[in-house]
């Protein structure tokens, strides 16, 4: 099956959900609260057929379907979700949350978020830039929770997310066990180590280099598109690996008869694709949010305990990890690891491994583990 098959056969409408006033799990609260969602398939009368899915870090909430009959693509899972398909809307409500500090902050009209970008109700006609506070993968877990019960809704069947998401379906499962049935963390980790840590600093440091990030006070002014550029550059070459960059562009000139040996102004074709990629990535990304949703990453530790022992003691749903085989940026021992961990408690938990070289971004074919997800979900 492709990735970009159609399976969730509808148009789909982002709306909004105001909390007021939200207290983070470090202490400040945030005035005026918004988060975007979506939802796929009916809420059953019972409001017990419901998966929460969460996104990656530098994406939101469309999963499946289109806005409009004329996008050129649908949601990201969408050749997975869908009447009797892997996440089967024909059974479950599948609702799916924009995240708080969501790195395109007021860059796209369908991503509705709260975060740097948003109006500082303290300083009329300002934005918050860095004043505004530190929020951790515990307070977007906090903000779905808000929505998910001024729904009605007190059960989750399963929660599943990939990357940051799945971080997200950990802490769910650890913050809230008696809510959660099943996890599902794709390519995930159980807490953020020194590797990834300093992988996240690298993106932060491309950023506040640029000289017009001007400490995060660059909203009405130019904006630190050099250093977004960047940043994207070395987050792209995390999430690949190197089969895919191989076969795509070999050694191959970006220009016929432009050899790069005879000027440094002349590239090779991955590099010009990339930087290609990266500068649209830099109009699209908010500077500050991206910054933000890093710290966010590094302060995670499943439960936000003493140790990641203490936060995976807390889980009591069935967990299934998808991690992927060739994943340079969330190992699939870091899988393997929070799984054996857990195993030694009795936890009810398994493994399933994404085969393929496309790295981190091997996600995408979620449709590997077809028949394991069906039997899980099941």
């Amino acid at each position: 099956m492709s990735p970009l098959a159609w399976g969730y056969d509808a148009i789909v409408k982002k709306e909004v959900f105001s909390l007021g006033s939200f207290d983070t799990i470090n202490g400040p609260t945030i005035k005026n609260v918004q988060i975007g969602y979506e939802t796929y398939g009916s809420l059953s009368a019972n409001k017990d057929n419901v998966i929460l899915l969460c996104h990656g870090s530098i994406n939101n909430s469309h999963f499946a379907g289109k806005y409009h009959p004329s996008e050129p693509r649908p949601g990201l899972w969408d050749h997975v979700i869908g009447p009797g398909n892997i996440i089967d809307t024909d059974k479950y409500f599948v609702i799916a949350t924009d995240s708080l500090t969501n790195i395109s902050g007021d860059k796209n009209p369908r991503v509705i978020t709260t975060g740097p970008a948003s109006m500082d109700p303290d300083r009329p006609g300002e934005r918050y830039g860095m004043r505004f506070p530190i929020v951790t993968i515990a307070d977007f877990v906090n903000t779905q929770k808000r929505l998910l019960h001024s729904l009605g809704i007190r059960k989750l069947h399963a929660v599943m997310g990939y990357s940051m998401g799945g971080m997200q379906a950990l802490e769910w499962a650890a913050r809230y066990p008696d809510m959660v049935e099943r996890a599902i963390p794709v390519v995930p980790q159980a807490e953020q180590g020194p590797y990834n840590i300093e992988l996240k600093d690298i993106v932060m440091s491309a950023i506040k280099l640029d000289p017009n990030w001007n400490k995060g006070d660059y909203y009405g002014k130019a904006e630190p598109e050099e250093g977004l550029f960047v940043a994207y550059k070395a987050f792209k070459m995390t999430v690949t690996s190197y089969q895919p960059l191989e076969r795509d562009f070999g050694r191959t000139w970006a220009e016929i008869g432009k050899n790069p040996a005879k000027s440094m102004d002349y590239k090779f074709a991955v590099q010009a694709a990339v930087d290609r990629e990266a500068r649209s990535a830099a109009k699209n990304f908010d500077a500050n949010s991206w910054i933000y949703i890093a710290h966010a990453l590094n302060l995670f530790q499943t439960g936000h305990e003493f140790n990641v022992r203490d936060g995976l003691a807390k889980i009591r749903a069935k967990v299934l990890f998808i991690p992927s085989k060739s994943d340079l940026l969330m190992f699939p021992d870091f899988s393997k690891t929070a799984q054996t961990l857990m195993k030694s408690m009795g936890k009810d938990v398994d493994l399933f491994e994404l085969d393929g070289d496309g790295g981190h971004s091997e996600l995408v074919h979620i449709e590997k583990a077809e028949a394991k997800l069906r039997a899980f979900l099941n």
